[in-house]
């Protein structure tokens, strides 16, 4: 089809009822397939009434089945349904009544006339459009065209004669189609019939015509030769949501069917790509013109001034509670859901930080020196089998298979050295208190026999966030808000100087201005990442991937204007090593299940073999972090199982072929420097990683780039 020859359909309906951020208006290319079919003539009673009528006679009585088949709302149905007995066609039990079936009959033998209709045919998504209509088309006039972009008059503003501009979707979707069977369109018009009966009792302005027809299959006649035009359609961005609503082109709501054809059309239209991310520019635009940007002081008026002696653990509930601020917003829509699962993840990484650095300082006000020697030189199972008698000896309750006081003996070495971890800590404070009847554990045993369990979900929930499996942590806020609360309670017994409640000056943050500043950070996040990975390959990424990358790029965001010269980069860490591991795995997953191949060795012979060939790297030169790899790990990241980067990182390269191995080796900047500088500075995950700015963006385009070239081999 010439651009000179577009006629422009428009039958949008401008009651959207939504509170729009921006909009892109584009022109839909359709196929346009005349129909005649058989009518009857009017009635007595109206469509809705009719249909009621002949579905009662087919013995469906059923209130809620009637509104299911209709599409209409129960007390409509009702309403219906009494005057039909008012009219004497139906009676109380809603059997039909001899006037009924008088005019059933009726209509049966009337003599039926043919009407004109027209039904359309999507040509992006090759698929009839739900929608008929019965009137003679109407076309908009065109008064300009700027390259594929279409100028006319809109005639839904009436005498205003305002213009609307609309994007030519296509221009090599006008080939020969089949035209559709009676079949076909025997199933469109009834779909349409729903579709209608269901709109117009949301929107009163909608009075088109639907006339009474027979549906009996070869009864209706269609041409076979389409006319093409373009609908006017509209693409719109709501406030608050990085996803886009399409309207229906005939003035039925929303669209699913075109949205779903319009994603698959992005995919292969760079440019029309492109136009979305700044359309979801624009509406960020407009939501921070009308925002407030005023942040507020957040205290913890719940704890003492006491907490001041403690600065490592306040620092931690800050945190704590910014998280907590933040996540119980109520979502309105997935993206506000990943928002909220985002702050329940951080908020419980920072609970279980808070209550390391406090076990650290009762550890260190109640040395147990004497017993970190003899720990050190015993195995996990015997230690684990001494703690756990001493806290059953507490008071503490403890299941059979208890894993928590399973500690080797060089993570207790590794504290002694000045390691801060949970579960050497809370061994060793288990030892302090079987020793000493005056020591704050004693008082948690008192309170809560259980403690131990609630510790041991906490930490449950924070290695899933720890490793990249934020999907499967299904954290809800008000689990989130009891482990708050037990950690705050055991912060205050285990701190005794932190219990006395006093009031803390400071305002309480604004819920609306939190969740407004940060529904524009997160907005602008995600516009960027589409810019950065381009927005068909960023749309295909799995949902935890996408999500760390919003993490990464949120504590970026948040610390572009800061004062501090270091600042504490452990959670982007974290994030960065979740976004490698997934990606690893993906493709070791694929290469194990592809060769069916089961490898449990757990040598990292192989490894360092490999790497000196392909990667350059002598062994002097390798990553220390990556040598001392647990192999019980790499046994597990070989069998297929999720384990932990620098595991699953080895496991990889020992079973490739040499031509993957070999693309591995070429990856900028080396893969194996920049993953050994992520575990180095990693470590166990619980402790800060000061960085300056410039150091940690550096990082960050570091994993990137592999993350793309890891991308590229996962696709091949």
């Amino acid at each position: 089809m010439k651009l000179g020859r577009v006629k422009v359909l428009n039958y949008l309906n401008r009651d959207y009822n939504i509170n729009e951020g921006s909009s892109r208006g584009v022109l839909w290319p359709v196929a346009v397939f005349s129909i005649s079919l058989p009518v009857k003539k009017e009635k007595p009673l109206n469509i809705f009434e009719e249909t009621i009528l002949l579905l009662t006679d087919q013995n469906i009585k059923d209130v809620k089945r009637l509104s299911e088949e209709v599409c209409m709302d129960e007390e409509i149905i009702r309403f219906i349904l009494n005057k039909l007995v008012e009219l004497n066609l139906i009676d109380h039990e809603f059997e039909v009544t001899e006037n009924g079936k008088d005019i059933i009959l009726q209509w049966e033998t009337e003599e039926t006339e043919f009407v004109s209709a027209n039904v359309f045919f999507d040509l992006i998504g090759q698929q009839l459009i739900p929608t008929v209509i019965y009137d003679n088309l109407e076309f908009e006039r065109v008064v300009e065209k700027r390259g594929k972009s279409i100028k006319f008059f809109d005639s839904r503003f009436g005498r205003n004669r305002s213009t609307s501009f609309g994007k030519i979707l296509g221009s090599n979707y006008f080939n020969g189609i089949d035209p559709p069977t009676s079949k076909d369109v025997n199933k469109i018009i009834n779909i349409h019939r729903k579709l209608h009966f269901k709109y117009v009792h949301v929107s009163e302005k909608d009075n088109r015509y639907i006339p009474n027809y027979y549906a009996n299959g070869g009864a209706v006649r269609v041409n076979s030769n389409p006319n093409y035009y373009h609908a006017y359609c509209k693409v719109i961005f709501q406030k608050g949501s990085n996803d886009f609503i399409i309207t229906d082109p005939f003035g039925y709501g929303f669209s699913s069917l075109l949205k779903k054809s319009y994603r698959e059309y992005l995919l292969n239209d760079e440019y029309e790509a492109n136009k979305m991310i700044e359309k979801q520019k624009e509406a960020i635009v407009k939501k921070l013109d009308k925002s407030k940007t005023n942040k507020k002081a957040i205290n913890l008026s719940m704890f003492s001034e006491g907490i001041n002696d403690y600065p490592q653990v306040k620092k931690c509930l800050i945190s704590v509670e910014n998280y907590w601020k933040k996540s119980k917003i109520k979502p309105r829509n997935s993206v506000e859901e990943d928002k909220q699962k985002m702050y329940l993840g951080y908020l419980l990484t920072d609970l279980y930080k808070s209550l390391e650095r406090t076990l650290k300082y009762v550890v260190n006000e109640n040395p147990v020196d004497k017993w970190v020697d003899l720990l050190i030189n015993q195995n996990y199972t015997g230690n684990s089998e001494l703690i756990s008698k001493m806290a059953k000896n507490i008071g503490f309750t403890i299941s059979e298979k208890f894993t928590l006081f399973e500690v080797a003996a060089g993570k207790f070495k590794a504290f002694s050295e000045g390691s801060v971890e949970l579960q050497p800590l809370l061994s060793l404070s288990i030892v302090g208190a079987s020793n000493d009847i005056m020591h704050p554990l004693r008082s948690l045993a008192i309170k809560n026999k259980d403690w131990l369990k609630i510790i041991y979900q906490l930490k449950n929930f924070r290695d899933a966030e720890q490793h990249g499996d934020i999907q499967k942590n299904k954290i809800k806020v008000n689990e989130a808000q009891d482990f708050k609360y037990e950690i705050y309670e055991t912060i205050r017994t285990l701190l005794p100087k932190t219990n006395v409640k006093e009031n803390v000056k400071g305002k309480e943050v604004d819920d609306e201005d939190i969740e407004r500043i940060d529904d524009q950070k997160r907005d602008k996040v995600f516009i960027h990442l589409q810019e950065e990975f381009g927005y068909n390959e960023f749309k295909v990424l799995d949902k935890n991937i996408t999500e760390l990358l919003m993490r990464i790029e949120l504590f970026v965001l948040e610390n572009t204007s800061t004062q501090e010269k270091q600042i504490d980069c452990s959670n982007i860490i974290t994030n960065l090593a979740s976004l490698l591991q997934n990606t690893i795995f993906n493709i070791l997953k694929t290469i194990l299940i592809k060769n069916d191949m089961v490898n449990d060795r757990d040598t990292i012979g192989v490894f360092q073999q490999k790497v000196e060939q392909y990667f350059s790297i002598s062994k002097d030169q390798f990553p220390e972090s990556l040598i001392n790899v647990n192999r019980k790990r790499i046994k597990e990241a070989s069998n297929g199982l999720n384990s932990t980067l620098g595991a699953i990182l080895i496991a990889l390269i020992n079973i490739c072929n040499d031509s993957i191995v070999e693309k591995l080796g070429l990856i900028k900047p080396n893969l194996i420097e920049v993953v050994g500088d992520i575990l180095e500075k990693r470590g166990h995950g619980n402790e800060p990683v000061f960085m300056e700015y410039e150091e940690l963006k550096s990082l960050k385009n570091k994993g990137y780039k592999i993350f793309k070239q890891l991308r590229e081999i996962e696709n091949e």
